[in-house]
């Protein structure tokens, strides 16, 4: 007679492990890998870091496997906006994921800058995955114009 492990004797035991595949099942069922059917709500968000110093604000997204030509870039209004695609890796063989916690397809970040920034002062570098955007505050407080009278 074979015998069972203590992990086997009770009920629960085929329950082992649902936990994580309930999860699987419920966060990837809204995140379909056909982007046409992707709302703006439903698009995955890049972790992003705003980070603020005495001479500009710092924008750091977490966007690896994007390549530099799937990403877009426009700042208007005190709005920051990043969009882009990043690409599901083709494995080219039959798979069975036992965890499935990257996304791929679309992603769009507003970003609210509450300063002035100088507008052509904006740059942007892409290194090891991460999007770095600068933004130099502009430090001129004095907003006033003179206007000639014609």
């Amino acid at each position: 007679m074979e015998e069972m492990d203590d992990d086997q004797r009770t009920p629960t035991h085929r329950f082992r492990g649902m936990d994580d595949e309930m999860e699987f099942l419920f966060s990837n069922f809204f995140n379909s890998k056909y982007p046409i059917l992707i709302s703006a709500e439903k698009r995955w968000h890049p972790p992003t870091d705003v980070i603020e110093t005495d001479e500009e604000f710092m924008v750091v997204l977490d966007i690896a496997n994007v390549k530099q030509d799937d990403i877009k870039l426009t700042y208007e209004a005190g709005i920051l906006t990043v969009s882009g695609l990043r690409k599901e890796l083709s494995i080219n063989q039959k798979r069975h994921y036992h965890k499935m916690e990257i996304d791929f397809g679309p992603f769009e970040r507003k970003i609210k800058i509450k300063a002035r920034i100088v507008d052509n002062s904006i740059k942007a570098l892409y290194d090891n995955g991460f999007l770095i955007v600068k933004l130099k505050k502009d430090t001129n407080t004095s907003r006033v114009t003179n206007i000639i009278i014609e």
